[in-house]
């Protein structure tokens, strides 16, 4: 008999001790973090038994505040357990208890917003996330099972997450990029983090590789060309079109050009999403008989007939340099024009060259002397 006794003392001491060490590590794991509106906290006033027998569990309130004997409200919330301790012993002490020796640990987190994250947008589950403390904006993300990929249909942009977080009462937003801010940047309970798609503008006409091209923050004119790999020889970057969606004053949704000096304007230039950006050609002209690479080439901006022949490498030595013309067609009329290209040679005098027009054709006969 007494040895069953001693057997069932040990087990009891046993899970005891065990329990009680499981305890102290969840408590040791809570005490850094303050008391927020919701959390149970677990007080133990060991200088009065039997009011406080085996000890009280409270949740507190959300004005903050939990309801103790002899005290009434007492507001926790901002303090941690340690600092909640400090508080009832000096309280109890004013009239009530010559030594309170109080203790106050946090047993569970309260479920509130500000013990949550919420992630929403381009990401594989959306929702609100319990954390306790601070994570890293990647952890964050991963809790929502991390971003969408192309092959769902969703392209997150990642390198301008919003981070939504009310300060002192002011709302505040961070952008920023996964990759390189996203293990050092901080995400707090209450914080709501916004993975957007990429917005694009589509950018056709002569540029190296028309499409659709992602923007980012601060994106112009400038980077949407250069994404688009460059504008070919002959754009017109002097008039580039944007089509922009706007309202008109009745409300309405309606098409609105702009007509953009990209030499000029294309770094300032802001672009929106689902902008069209149109990128013409100054044309191109054809040139052939006596020079050394006839052909057609694109016209640049001011391109003269001499400077198109110098393009064709020169004339050949068989060129009748006073016979060089151009044929243009004007309303559907065809005109010769001529080019005195030896006088323009002899002299220097430029004024008597012709600026070439997309559709021309230059015509350099052979001489017969």
């Amino acid at each position: 008999m007494k040895k069953k006794i001693f057997i069932t003392l040990v087990c009891l001491s046993v899970c005891f001790t065990q329990t009680l060490c499981y305890g102290q590590k969840s408590q040791e794991r809570l005490s850094g973090f303050t008391i927020k509106n919701g959390d149970v906290l677990s007080i133990n006033v060991y200088g009065a038994p039997g009011m406080f027998n085996p000890g009280i569990k409270a949740r507190v309130s959300e004005k903050g505040e939990i309801k103790m004997p002899l005290l009434g409200e007492v507001k926790v919330v901002g303090l941690t357990a340690g600092e909640a301790a400090l508080k009832f012993d000096k309280l109890f002490k004013d009239g009530y208890l010559a030594d309170p020796q109080v203790t106050v640990f946090i047993a569970e987190r309260g479920e509130t917003s500000e013990t949550r994250i919420d992630v929403i947008g381009s990401v594989a589950r959306q929702g609100s996330f319990p954390v306790e403390g601070t994570i890293t904006l990647v952890k964050a993300i991963a809790l929502a099972g991390g971003a969408s990929k192309p092959s769902t249909g969703e392209h997150p942009n990642l390198s301008s997450i919003k981070v939504i977080r009310q300060e002192e009462g002011e709302e505040k937003i961070f952008y920023v990029d996964l990759d390189t801010e996203g293990r050092d940047f901080t995400v707090y309970p209450g914080d709501t983090i916004f993975v957007e798609e990429y917005e694009a503008v589509v950018v056709t006409g002569n540029v190296v590789n028309p499409g659709a091209t992602r923007i980012y923050r601060n994106f112009s004119l400038s980077n949407a060309i250069q994404f688009a790999g460059g504008a070919l020889p002959n754009a017109n970057l002097e008039k580039v079109m944007v089509i922009r969606r706007e309202e008109n004053e009745e409300g309405k949704l309606e098409d609105k050009t702009y007509i953009v000096n990209y030499l000029e304007e294309g770094p300032f230039f802001g672009m929106k999403k689902q902008d069209r950006v149109i990128v013409e050609a100054y044309g191109s002209f054809t040139i052939y008989g006596e020079v050394r690479a006839a052909g057609t080439y694109y016209i640049s901006k001011d391109l003269t007939a001499m400077d198109a022949i110098i393009l064709a490498g020169n004339f050949t030595e068989f060129a009748s340099k006073n016979g060089v013309k151009i044929i243009r067609y004007v309303d559907g009329k065809r005109r010769a024009i001529k080019v005195p290209a030896e006088y323009i040679m002899k002299t220097g005098n430029r004024s008597k060259d012709v600026f070439l027009e997309d559709g021309d054709t230059i015509v350099v006969p052979e001489s017969w002397f």
